[in-house]
Parts: structure tokens; C-alpha cells; sequence
């Protein structure tokens, strides 16, 4: 429970400002710790608890730390910005839409050589993905 109350405070508490990169990775990166904790019904909860909308923003934000910085960082931050897009986008729990075909697309060619250890990332976020479509999309598009 105490992992589902962390989350839930930092979705409340997160602001991002635009240009704040470094703000917001350590936000999200937060999540990401704690996103990771829950059970799959946990994130089911909290998943329900706020828009759709709102989640495709914090996965927009996601995509774009990654986009911007994971081709230039070192090993650990990789893994911290991989982190933090797979709980955001388990999070998100998209579907087929064009946005989730876009996030995917942008996302596979910054990670293409870094796919083993992007697996087991996965792994941990996968099992709180409800959605299949969703989980499948990913696979299909990284892996």
C-alpha cells in the first residue's frame, strides 16, 4: 500500500515546466521506482483514477527524455530513462491508437542496441500492463 500512496503523491504533486528536463526526469523517475512495486490491480486502481489524457502527457514527456538524451548518457541513466518510458507506458496502458504507434516508433530506434538490457526493464512493468494490445505493440516494435 505504501508504494500505491507514493505514486499517487507524486501524480499529484508532479509540475512540469516546459524546458525543465532535468525536473522532470527525476519526477518521473520516482514514479518509475515506485510504479514498479505495485500489483497489477494496484495499477489497474490508479491507472483508472485519472485520464487518459493526462497519462499520454506524462508518456509524451517520457518519450521525450528518452528521444533527447538516451543516446548520449551512460549505461545507468540509459537504464534510469528506459524506466521511466516502460512505467509510463504500462501506465498509459495504450492501445492501437497513432499516438502509441508514434511513442514506439521513436522509442525503437534510440534502444534498437540496447535491447538485451531493455528486456529485462520491460519485464518488470510488463506484468502491470493490462492491456495485451498494449503489452504486444511494445514487444513487437523493441523486441
Amino acid at each position: 500500500m505504501e508504494a500505491y500512496l507514493t505514486v499517487e503523491k507524486i501524480i499529484k504533486e508532479f509540475h512540469f515546466t516546459k524546458g525543465d528536463y532535468a525536473s522532470a526526469e527525476r519526477q518521473l523517475l520516482l514514479f518509475s521506482q515506485s510504479y514498479a512495486l505495485l500489483t497489477d490491480m494496484q495499477a489497474d486502481a490508479i491507472r483508472s483514477s485519472y485520464d487518459a489524457k493526462d497519462r499520454l502527457g506524462w508518456l509524451r514527456i517520457a518519450t521525450i527524455l528518452l528521444k533527447k538524451f538516451f543516446q548520449v548518457a551512460p549505461k545507468l541513466r540509459r537504464k534510469d530513462l528506459l524506466n521511466i518510458f516502460f512505467s509510463l507506458y504500462s501506465f498509459e496502458n495504450l492501445d492501437h491508437g497513432y499516438d502509441a504507434v508514434m511513442d514506439l516508433i521513436e522509442v525503437s530506434e534510440k534502444v534498437k542496441d540496447f535491447e538485451p538490457e531493455a528486456r529485462i526493464l520491460w519485464d518488470v512493468y510488463k506484468p502491470l500492463t493490462s492491456n495485451a494490445v498494449a503489452v504486444e505493440n511494445l514487444e513487437k516494435k523493441l523486441f
